[in-house]
């Protein structure tokens, strides 16, 4: 019995000892991040500053108020736009950047676009100028970052003529495949 019981546990090291290993990434340095904190700010269509003007900082004298997340949407004020924002984490183990990072979004009540640091990088929805929009429906969303991404500000104008607007659930960042598979 010692005899076959010793010769299992030979065949295992043999095996676990030629079993290729990524040296690449480890687990933990691709498991996407979450976002907890985050901002928001009400608009009146048609009255909205530049998108400029919203990325000379969250404070609450700029008209910022604090939003934490996991948050469900909020209600809907009269002004049927809302403006949500946060600053994207940097990644957990820098010997080695994220292949494809991107942003995930379980769901957005309901058109909205997306800036990065001042720029438009995606679009849910049909929004004119104003910010009045027309509802084409809910999902989640991957929206692709640059490698650089870290500390930059994220920031949706969204528009709602539903009873709930903003961003529903946990907004997370890390390699796109992990957000498909």
């Amino acid at each position: 019995m010692q005899r076959i019981i010793r010769k299992i546990l030979s065949m295992m090291t043999i095996f676990f000892a030629i079993i290729p290993v990524d040296k690449g990434y480890s687990s933990d340095h691709r498991a996407p991040i979450s976002i907890q904190d985050g901002f928001y700010r009400w608009n009146r269509i048609g009255t909205e500053p530049q998108i400029q003007d919203f990325f000379q900082g969250f404070q609450k004298e700029n008209g910022w108020h604090p939003l934490r997340f996991p948050s469900g949407s909020l209600k809907t004020q009269e002004s049927l736009l809302i403006w949500q924002g946060f600053i994207l984490p940097e990644q957990k183990n820098h010997r080695q950047a994220w292949r494809d990072p991107v942003l995930f979004l379980d769901t957005v009540d309901q058109d909205f676009e997306v800036y990065l640091s001042g720029k438009l990088i995606y679009k849910n929805g049909k929004m004119d100028k104003t910010g009045t929009g027309i509802f084409i429906g809910w999902g989640w969303h991957i929206i692709p970052l640059p490698k650089n991404f870290a500390n930059q500000k994220v920031i949706l104008r969204i528009y709602s003529d539903h009873d709930n607007i903003g961003i529903v659930g946990t907004p997370r960042v890390g390699e796109r495949e992990k957000f498909i598979t």
